[in-house]
């Protein structure tokens, strides 16, 4: 559990601190300025920290079911992607069901959508290990 434990924690922190750069840079800076922009920061730091922990603990059970498989580390990492992607979408919809997509305010899938690409990309960038990994580099 310690591997993935470390892994998720990492996949989570990634998102919590960079996808509100994002939206700063993206949304909010260039309508409203830059005067509050580290305030904003860092309401979305504690939002998103606050909002995104059930994520995080599903997150980090599948990367501790994923990591004690004898599957590739690819193979793993796409399991991780898919949950990774319904753990950014899911939540949303379950408070506004479908609205939030067909919406004429298309804020909210801007945030689902820069949160989601940021947990992708972390999933992709930070090294997972797996007993197939692990059998195959102790032969």
């Amino acid at each position: 559990m310690n591997i993935a434990l470390k892994y998720t924690l990492r996949v989570w922190q990634t998102a919590v601190f960079v996808a509100p750069v994002f939206i700063l840079m993206l949304s909010i800076v260039p309508s409203e300025g830059a005067s509050d922009a580290f305030f904003i920061y860092l309401i979305g730091i504690v939002a998103g920290f606050i909002w995104s922990i059930p994520s995080f603990l599903f997150l980090a059970i599948c990367a501790f079911i994923v990591s004690t498989s004898r599957i590739s580390i690819t193979s793993a990492k796409a399991w991780l992607t898919v949950a990774g992607l319904a753990l950014s979408w899911l939540p949303f919809y379950m408070l506004d069901g479908v609205r939030f997509i067909t919406d004429d305010d298309t804020s909210s899938l801007y945030f689902i959508s820069i949160y989601a690409i940021v947990i992708v990309i972390s999933i992709w960038m930070f090294r997972l290990e797996t007993q197939a990994n692990l059998h195959t580099s102790t032969n």
